[in-house]
């Protein structure tokens, strides 16, 4: 199977996805980039009358995913 790379996603050098599992989960590579990114989930959350996220809550979620997506393999 050939992954191609999203078109949202900046081209950059090093990986920016974890590794873990075989499905390619975007990591963010620094605070200033998570922080970027946990903004614009909140924008959404926003708009469905949603409670905002923190760091620590988007970094536990995305670790389940991934442990979820490594277990079924």
């Amino acid at each position: 199977m050939i992954l191609t790379q999203d078109r949202a996603i900046p081209r950059v050098r090093g990986v920016p996805f974890d590794k873990r599992t075989f499905y390619p989960v975007f990591q963010p590579r620094t605070e200033i980039e998570q922080n970027n990114i946990i903004k614009l989930i909140n924008k959404e959350r926003e708009k469905e009358n949603k409670n905002p996220i923190t760091a620590n809550q988007f970094n536990y979620i995305t670790n389940q995913i991934v442990n979820a997506l490594q277990a079924q393999e």
